[in-house]
């Protein structure tokens, strides 16, 4: 079977490359029509697959991607354009006409982008998934998923279980059944990371025709040290930027692509992808549609064909979008505000309980806490050096933030604001470091000062940035981990980069930039809390010695480990466990590292607990949750000095046995 399995993939593979291949304007057009498709094919196999009970059968989605694929290249064969040549050898010929002090910047930047995706990519088979939300959420469902064999509803601990949409498990779940592991999960994301890459390549080349400029941004995208983090987790904000940058990239390529027809189809799809993927995206539209109306409406040649566009994306949106769990949000909410989350989360994570004077007041707020986020040497500050240098650079900027009590308690989600940049929950979860506030910004200010560098396409990104953060200030509380939310901004704002390559005197700026990027990458991969690779004083294990239990809890939950080891000991890998547990309680690693363990939720979230179901052989209680009985098992007890990653209350558990 597992035979059968690869030869399919590979049909898979070969019949997405013969669809591509004919319809790509370029390498870089390629890959990212590539990507698309592979995720157009994967995500409705997975709906089709849930509606018959069929998600943990591997071998149906083999047979199933085919057909899809098959498909696609039927779609596409009457459309072939002239094979664009593969120039294997062009990045040589461009280094070759550049100056010393370019090569060396551009040297430096390859390099650190080879040796940090090496790292990467060990990081990613050789770690288990760890992530907070993951083990709480996004995992969880794809567990339960292949435990029931569909989409169902399933009335989770957690919220996000029922209430995230369900795209991004079919592409996780595939990748899983391709890889026969959970190591499988975390293929996506990586994907995405050099899709993401790429696309902003391709971003750049459409708006200036200067090499050097789209290679430097690709290269620094490849380096950032959010972009650098994600790619080796199960999180999903990498993926939404890979998705927006691609949508982006073909709305810029439509006035310019030979087949204007095909290009919009991909528009089409891109964007139902897109909006599959996460809710999240609705705060983004606005600069999408900004970005749009400058480089698409406006085209006569868009008009000519706009028949095409607008029922190519109403289909996509009825393969990609509808499916997805949006409508099922909607109908146990009871309210179209609750697309998303339930309304008990919705006035947790938005605006709900306040005025609009209170809005004003405290997204103004949240522009300044931002900022003050942005500015840190994130990844190099890793470093015992880095941090030295950071806490002089952000002396004096602090001492402003206290005089204006920035860091008052109110207005804030998960942890309030601080000024201190060392705590363990933000440095796994960084923002740019010094490519924002050393790089982006100053570029941002040419573009708007001088006259010379403001045209008007960087004007319109200019618009779409400014509204895409504006959005993340004013629409939501301030929340300490919005550093991955600020991902998409780099796709309106990278771009201005180009301005450093308009003057012969700013490239030994590029070359001072590139070398401190550089070690902010490699603080980034080689020196975080999560996944540490090497043995140290703050990390006696690295990754590699580490057991499955204690990636997944060990890290983020120390308080918690000692009970899960226990529950792992007692518990036979095949049991039915019911959970009584709360939202906040991690449950993914409960299912064994197979999925082995048939785990039944009892305490959906925020509701009335259900009763014990038959078929269970034990119980795993949170305290508070159910009344304990004398019999039943403490698994816990709090060790004192041991602190969690995140401000949560160290829970009590108990395990009892239902059947001898």
């Amino acid at each position: 079977m597992l035979f059968l399995q690869i030869i399919s993939f590979l049909l898979f593979l070969i019949l997405l490359h013969r669809s591509t291949l004919g319809i790509a304007e370029g390498i870089v057009d390629y890959i990212l029509k590539y990507f698309v498709l592979m995720v157009a094919c994967i995500i409705p196999t997975g709906f089709a697959l849930s509606v018959v009970d069929a998600i943990n059968v591997p071998w149906a989605w083999f047979f199933l991607i085919n057909i899809f694929a098959g498909l696609t290249l039927l779609r596409t064969s009457h459309k072939l354009l002239n094979h664009f040549e593969f120039r294997y050898f062009s990045w040589l010929n461009w280094m070759k006409q550049l100056g010393l002090i370019e090569k060396l910047t551009f040297f430096i930047l390859t390099i650190a982008v080879f040796i940090t995706t090496v790292a990467n990519l060990i990081i990613v088979f050789n770690s288990y998934p760890s992530e907070w939300d993951s083990m709480t959420g996004h995992l969880v469902k794809c567990a339960f998923y292949l435990q029931n064999g569909n989409f169902d509803r399933i009335g989770g601990t957690t919220w996000t279980i029922d209430f995230y949409p369900n795209s991004l498990p079919s592409i996780q779940i595939f990748f899983y059944h391709l890889f026969g592991s959970e190591l499988g999960f975390k293929v996506i994301h990586y994907l995405a990371y050099w899709v993401f890459g790429f696309a902003m390549f391709g971003i750049t080349r459409q708006l200036n025709s200067n090499t050097s400029t789209a290679v430097f941004v690709g290269l620094v995208s490849l380096l950032l040290p959010t972009a650098l983090i994600q790619a080796t987790t199960t999180e999903t904000d990498l993926i939404l930027t890979a998705y927006l940058a691609t949508l982006i990239y073909f709305i810029l390529r439509f006035k310019t692509a030979q087949n204007q027809r095909t290009t919009l189809v991909f528009i089409a799809l891109t964007a139902a992808v897109w909006m599959s993927h996460k809710v999240t995206f609705i705060l983004i539209v606005p600069s999408v549609f900004v970005i749009a109306c400058y480089f698409l409406l406006s085209k006569k040649s868009f008009w000519k064909e706009w028949k095409l566009f607008f029922s190519s994306l109403i289909l996509f949106i009825i393969m990609l979008v509808l499916p997805t769990g949006y409508i099922g949000n909607i109908k146990e909410t009871g309210k179209l505000g609750g697309i998303s989350a339930p309304e008990e989360v919705m006035r947790w994570h938005s605006n709900l309980n306040y005025s609009g004077k209170e809005v004003l007041k405290f997204g103004t707020l949240n522009i300044a806490r931002y900022g003050f986020d942005f500015f840190n040497l994130d990844g190099m500050r890793n470093f015992q050096f880095g941090e030295k240098i950071n806490d002089v650079m952000r002396t004096f900027p602090e001492k402003i933030a206290r005089k204006i009590n920035l860091e008052r308690l109110d207005y804030w989600v998960v942890a309030p604001f601080k000024l201190d940049p060392k705590i363990p929950f933000h440095i796994e979860r960084p923002y740019w470091g010094i490519i924002s506030f050393l790089m982006v910004f100053p570029a941002i200010l040419i573009v708007i000062f001088r006259r010379k560098f403001r045209q008007k396409e960087l004007i319109i990104l200019l618009i779409a940035g400014v509204l895409h953060g504006l959005s993340l200030c004013y629409t939501a509380p301030y929340d300490p981990i919005k550093g991955r939310y600020f991902m998409n901004t780099i796709v309106w704002f990278f771009p201005f980069m180009m301005v450093f390559f308009e003057s012969k005197k700013s490239k030994y700026f590029l070359l001072f930039c590139s070398i401190i990027i550089a070690i902010q990458a490699f603080g980034s991969v080689f020196k975080r809390t999560l996944y540490p690779l090497f043995n140290s004083e703050a990390h006696p294990k690295s990754i590699f010695q580490m057991s499955r239990l204690e990636q997944q809890i060990g890290t983020y939950r120390p308080d918690a480990y000692p009970a899960y080891a226990k529950f792992d000991s007692l518990v036979p890998l095949d049991a039915t466990v019911a959970l009584a547990t709360t939202n906040e309680d991690f449950e993914y690693p409960l299912f064994g590292e197979h999925f082995t363990r048939k785990l039944i939720p009892i305490h959906p979230f925020k509701s009335e607990l259900k009763p014990i179901p038959k078929e269970a052989d034990f119980v795993l209680i949170t305290a508070g949750v159910m009344p304990i009985l004398k019999t039943d098992i403490h698994l816990k007890t709090k060790e004192a000095g041991i602190e969690n990653i995140t401000p949560v209350e160290t829970n009590q558990y108990y395990l009892r046995k239902l059947k001898k």
